[in-house]
């Protein structure tokens, strides 16, 4: 390989060819280039000196001139990442360099800022693509656009264009303690409220996944004399990953002073064994925890009580295996660890399966049972 480029080859063409290398799209997570890609890219810029002899010398001092000027890495000469089916041997495949960029201007430290977002000030850093969104909170801080309370969807138009973007970022570093909050936003609760009834029964809650079998439970218990519950609730899905934290408010009304009079000992829930609905009721139990509200754990006679009638030959529904999912979704163990072990291993071969059992598999007769024995 020559050390300087050929005399007969312009030397604009190694800069083109350099430059197609640098902008050239990647696929997320790769640094590669292929081969088969340098060829592709080397023909664009020397299309119109088609079937030359020395095509691969050209080729090859096109990537040692890219090298140089730090926009790619060739492996090792050594190395078996060469091809060898001609001369001069080129490379199987190189390394584009991750030019760094360059450190932002904090322009941020020199503006003047609501007294509610001075703590912009003390911020090492900022993403570039938080800019216009910190921005469009100062003006709305200023013009008074938050004294009506909005939607979150109402507000993330308002304030970024877009009517997700916010939930988004409610979610992000802009929110930390003593940062922005939805309350400084002035944006309408975007959680339900956790649908309960309040009877006369022990400190403990169950609640539901889904509607039907709340309605039904709640008509079950109401004829009960000695009820194994003081309060039944519906979660209403992935709501209760919010409506949890509702249970303290729950405890302070005048109903649950009357009819309870005890702080409230346990939180039990049911809901699809699936691995969404796991992964939901997982997390609220941490929320909960989190919130110092009593534990959320798994009414385990009602899971045990769906599981026993995937069996019931009385079930015009009845899959031993499971009721089939659209799609496996993306799951985590650690989420099915929520769960005790006696249900861990009944359940775990349904999901692996890619099925679930629902919550419906409930019935007047199975919830008498359950608490028939409790």
């Amino acid at each position: 390989m020559s050390e300087t480029p050929r005399t007969d080859v312009d030397p604009r063409w190694y800069d083109e060819f350099t430059e197609r290398l640098r902008q050239l799209k990647l696929r997320p997570g790769t640094k590669t280039i292929s081969l088969e890609q340098l060829h592709a890219e080397f023909t664009q810029v020397f299309a119109h000196r088609p079937g030359i002899p020395d095509r691969r010398a050209w080729l090859r001092e096109a990537l040692r001139y890219a090298q140089e000027q730090g926009v790619i890495n060739l492996p090792a000469e050594n190395g078996q990442q060469w091809d060898d089916s001609g001369i001069p041997r080129l490379p199987k495949k190189v390394t584009r360099v991750r030019i760094p960029k360059p450190p932002r201007h904090p322009w941020w430290k020199t503006e003047y800022w609501h007294p509610q977002l001075e703590w912009i000030l003390d911020l090492e850093t900022l993403d570039e693509a938080h800019d216009n969104f910190l921005r469009k909170v100062q003006q709305g801080l200023m013009e008074g656009w938050f004294e009506d309370a909005a939607t979150l969807r109402h507000r993330s138009i308002q304030l970024t264009g877009d009517d997700k973007r916010l939930g988004q970022l409610l979610k992000g570093s802009l929110f930390k303690s003593g940062q922005l909050s939805s309350s400084l936003l002035n944006c309408a609760s975007a959680t339900l409220p956790l649908t309960h009834e309040i009877l006369d029964g022990p400190p403990l809650a169950l609640v539901f996944e889904n509607e039907e079998p709340y309605n039904l439970a709640l008509s079950v218990l109401k004829t009960l004399v000695k009820r194994p519950y003081g309060i039944i609730a519906f979660g209403g899905g992935g709501n209760f990953q919010r409506s949890v934290l509702a249970f303290a408010d729950i405890q302070k009304s005048e109903a649950y002073r009357q009819k309870i009079g005890q702080p409230l000992q346990r939180i039990d829930y049911v809901g699809d064994l699936d691995w969404p609905g796991i992964a939901m009721a997982a997390r609220s139990a941490l929320k909960a925890q989190g919130a110092g509200l009593p534990p959320v754990v798994p009414a385990v006679g009602a899971y045990l009580a769906m599981l026993n009638g995937l069996d019931d030959p009385r079930m015009r529904i009845n899959r031993p295996d499971g009721l089939a999912v659209q799609e496996n979704k993306r799951h985590r163990k650690t989420d099915l660890a929520w769960l005790p072990e006696e249900i861990q291993k009944r359940v775990d071969p349904i999901l692996a399966n890619n099925r679930r059992v629902a919550e419906e598999m409930l019935t007047e007769r199975s919830l008498r049972a359950w608490w028939a024995s409790l």
